[in-house]
């Protein structure tokens, strides 16, 4: 019964580490760019493409490309720290010849893909601190419901804000890579039991 359990333990930490290498490998670098408040036009809602070169720089984070800009929120949060990010803030993306702000709906469906190049010149992402107070939606950060079924996952099968249950379909793949099988001491062999936005 202790070598069982012994392997029980020894498989889930192999399993552990491989959905994270599994992760990190699908893993893309982030810039973002907070613009500063002078800058947005209110009466336009909307600021000039020109406005780019007195964005300030917050930092990169390191994400899956199959990403909402929903889960995105807690990440940016997680990663560079509340002290680095405003507490209340929009996505801003560039069409045509401005900014213009990302509507909480557009989060659940935009990607970060949708940020990165070929659908983008370049890695980056953009946000507008605002008002909770005259804002009629004031999204803030590591405020949002996971899309993932699992409720209340153990700390240790989560990577990047995700249940590894999901690493499959957020990296991309189609199916679950094949882990080897791993022997306890008993010699019984034990199998390792394991979508321009939508797609």
């Amino acid at each position: 019964m202790e070598s069982v359990d012994s392997f029980d333990e020894l498989q889930k930490e192999y399993l552990d580490q491989k959905d994270e290498r599994v992760v990190s490998a699908h893993l893309v670098n982030l810039h973002v760019y907070i613009v500063p408040n002078d800058l947005w036009r209110e009466h336009l809602q909307s600021a000039l493409n020109q406005s780019i070169n007195d964005t300030v720089s917050v930092g990169f984070v390191r994400v899956l490309p199959q990403m909402t800009l929903l889960d995105l929120r807690a990440e940016l949060g997680s990663q560079l720290g509340s002290e680095s990010m405003p507490k209340t803030f929009v996505y801003l993306n560039c069409v045509g010849r401005c900014f213009t702000k990302i509507r909480p709906k557009q989060e659940k469906v935009m990607k970060v893909k949708n940020f990165l190049p070929p659908q983008a010149n370049v890695p980056e992402i953009f946000i507008l601190e605002i008002n909770p107070d005259t804002s009629p939606f004031t999204p803030s950060i590591g405020t949002t419901t996971r899309s993932s079924s699992c409720s209340s996952p153990s700390p240790k099968h989560v990577i990047h804000g995700y249940h590894t249950s999901r690493i499959s379909e957020l990296s991309g793949s189609s199916k679950s890579p094949k882990l080897p099988t791993i022997y306890g001491g008993n010699k019984h062999n034990h199998n390792a039991n394991n979508n321009r936005y939508n797609n």
